[in-house]
């Protein structure tokens, strides 16, 4: 298995982000190289070009999935073509609060989600 981890804003009073995210996909090492095909082939056909580098954040706001008919077919087709066609896919993430400041220290909440598990069906 192979883990992809990204975060989106940092626990800290002072980041602006109101509910910063730890997130993690987990991959089985034999189909990295299927995915890998599947996204290449997906960015070449949505936007001409293999080394378009997307950041979810820019891809799945509102206004890129209604004003940009690239960013919701690409989005549509990555969950779609490779999401659920791979078996023993795992996501998991931590979605926390924004911490309150507490004189020198402070504190935070965090809420832990399971996403989405994916796995191959039990052998027969």
């Amino acid at each position: 298995m192979l883990a992809y981890i990204d975060e989106s804003g940092f626990p800290h009073p002072n980041d602006e982000t109101v509910n910063p995210v730890l997130a993690a996909v987990c991959v089985p090492k034999d189909e990295i190289r299927t995915i890998s095909q599947r996204m290449y082939n997906i960015k070449m056909d949505e936007y001409g070009r293999h080394d378009v580098e997307l950041k979810a954040v820019n891809v799945l706001k509102q206004k890129s999935l209604t004003r940009n008919s690239n960013n919701k077919i690409f989005t549509d087709r990555v969950v779609n073509e490779v999401l659920i066609n791979t078996l023993n896919l795992r996501v998991f993430a931590i979605v926390m609060d924004k911490p309150e400041t507490s004189g020198i220290l402070f504190k935070y909440r965090r809420r832990s989600v399971v996403l989405h598990t994916h796995a191959s069906p039990p052998p027969s």
